[in-house]
């Protein structure tokens, strides 16, 4: 069981002669600008989504004698406890004071009654604070039912579509006829066209419905098409195509058009929220914002600027090519003069064959044309906010749908956890990127320490080989300077004999032997100088054998 705190009461204008309507009689004028209300007190819009809806029962003087209000608007904060209320409304013209039966419903089920007597004087009226209490378990929000206007939707379709939808999805529903050889006209009936517009390489087709589709029945004839469509499964969505929703508007006003457009741009960004990322680059829905301020150098976006610019425009036409100077822009207002017919065609949403997305899509676009055009004029932002809340004051002042608030906050918020997703992947990717580069870079640096390390190896062995060597060669300088002179004798004597050998005669030959052995024994007797003469002859005979 919950309950939640609310004031009733009424605000109160007193019109001037000139600016108040006559009512239905003819007879009275309507100077009494009133707005019935019940005010939700909470610090969040948890407490006011305690309450599916308010009922203003008026009386049988009013049409219709009844007004319900599905979605509350903030309206103010109080100080200090950090309160807001959260406002169920209707706004009414009167030419006398009047008598209300106010019926709150909560989303349990649970209803209130409350009786209250409309004050036509400054300041109007407010009653005590009084509680609601819900009795029951919560129920899930409802969407607000469609208001009754003209729509049609297009439904653009990959090349290998056509025949499937022709053939397998649409016999038992409707009539469908094959739009290649008729062409583009208006009929009762759906049908298949070629498109021109996607950015997609080859032939794109469009499902069209007929123009005829309204209000909630409409709604319930496309839902039964797109079911009978998702039992195909050839069907395929993409996000470079996209569904057109078309809402008649004809019986508008400029003013109620400008309202529109003024909308528009003020919750355009609000609306990108929940599209696919590829809409909001794609170059067949631009963005009406900057078509607006294309004639400024640094395409401004001031809201004041933009509002204004639009209310300056004097005729559909001039606002059509100042709000969408070709089809392919998120909101096209496609003006018609020699047929009468005016469109707010909107672009921006993927296709798809999901029934809800489209049902809560077409909810989406009807109720934000039709309460732009009726309710008071939108004003421009005159702050900074935040993206969340400029999407919050777009569901309560466009959309007034708190089901259709929900489904896209809940939409808007799986984007985020698929971007933030998407960002902790490529992070991580880099990370991992990051650690391969830097083992890679480490292992580079190794294999660059040990080619240093081996050469600094060869460098040293280098060294100590060539250290060995000139060791060497001095050892053997060394030897030879320390070799003795009877070895150098020796080795000169023995090169002296062979030059005997080779010229001199026998009797010469034993005078230079006994010549040398007088040199080196010279006090030895003959038998030994002979041994010793003997040797030095086979030594010198070797030497000159091997020579």
């Amino acid at each position: 069981m919950s309950s939640v705190k609310f004031i009733i009461g009424n605000t109160y204008t007193q019109l001037p002669i000139s600016r108040a309507e006559w009512d239905k009689t003819a007879t009275h004028r309507k100077i009494h600008d009133w707005t019935l209300y019940v005010d939700i007190l909470s610090t969040s819009s948890n407490g006011a989504d305690l309450v599916k809806m308010v009922e203003f029962n008026l009386g049988a003087s009013f049409e219709p004698p009844k007004f319900i209000s599905h979605c509350p608007v903030k309206t103010s904060t109080t100080a200090g406890t950090g309160e807001s209320r959260w406002r169920f409304q209707t706004r009414q013209c009167t030419y006398g004071q009047s008598n209300a039966e106010i019926i709150i419903i909560g989303r349990g089920g649970t209803k209130i009654r409350r009786e209250f007597r409309v004050r036509c004087s400054e300041g109007g009226a407010q009653c005590d604070v009084d509680t609601f209490v819900e009795h029951y378990p919560y129920r899930t929000l409802t969407p607000v039912p469609m208001a009754d206007v003209e729509f049609g939707i297009g439904l653009q379709s990959l090349p290998n579509v056509p025949h499937s939808i022709s053939n397998d999805a649409l016999n038992e529903f409707i009539n469908m006829i094959n739009g290649h050889a008729c062409g583009r006209h208006r009929g009762g009936t759906w049908k298949v066209i070629r498109n021109s517009s996607s950015p997609t390489t080859g032939e794109i087709f469009e499902l069209v419905s007929p123009s005829i589709l309204r209000g909630e029945t409409g709604l319930r004839e496309v839902q039964r098409v797109m079911l009978a469509l998702g039992s195909v499964p050839i069907l395929k969505a993409d996000p470079s195509l996209g569904i057109h929703v078309r809402v008649k508007v004809d019986e508008l006003s400029l003013a109620q058009l400008k309202n529109v457009c003024q909308n528009f741009i003020k919750y355009e960004s609000a609306m990108d929220l929940f599209m696919h990322p590829y809409r909001l680059t794609n170059k067949h829905c631009r963005s009406n914002k900057l078509s607006v301020a294309k004639d400024i150098m640094s395409h401004t976006t001031d809201a004041k600027y933009l509002h204004e610019k639009i209310a300056a425009c004097i005729s559909v036409l001039e606002l059509s090519y100042l709000v969408s100077p070709s089809a392919y822009y998120k909101l096209h207002l496609e003006y018609q003069p020699f047929e009468c017919q005016t469109t707010f065609v909107f672009r921006q949403h993927p296709s798809t064959y999901e029934r809800d997305k489209i049902d809560n899509w077409i909810r989406f676009c009807v109720a934000f044309v039709n309460n732009s055009a009726r309710f008071r004029p939108p004003s421009y932002l005159t702050r900074t906010i935040s993206e969340d809340e400029l999407f919050d004051m777009m569901m309560m002042y466009a959309a007034k749908d708190r089901y259709l608030r929900d489904v896209y906050r809940g939409q808007i918020q799986q984007q985020r956890l698929q971007e933030q997703q998407e960002q902790a992947r490529q992070r991580e990717e880099a990370r991992q990127r990051e650690q391969t580069r830097q083992r890679e870079e480490a292992r580079r640096r190794e294999q660059a320490r040990q080619q240093q390390q081996q050469q600094h190896e060869d460098e040293r062995h280098r060294q100590q080989q060539e250290q060995q060597h000139r060791q060497q060669r001095e050892q053997q300088e060394e030897q030879q300077q320390q070799m003795p002179a009877s070895t150098a004798n020796n080795v000169q004597d023995h090169y002296q004999i062979l030059g005997i050998l080779r010229t001199a005669s026998a009797s010469e030959i034993k005078r230079a032997f006994h010549k040398m052995a007088l040199k080196y024994h010279p006090d030895k007797n003959s038998a030994e100088d002979a041994a010793e003469m003997f040797r030095r002859v086979k030594l010198a005979y070797e030497v000159l054998g091997r020579e």
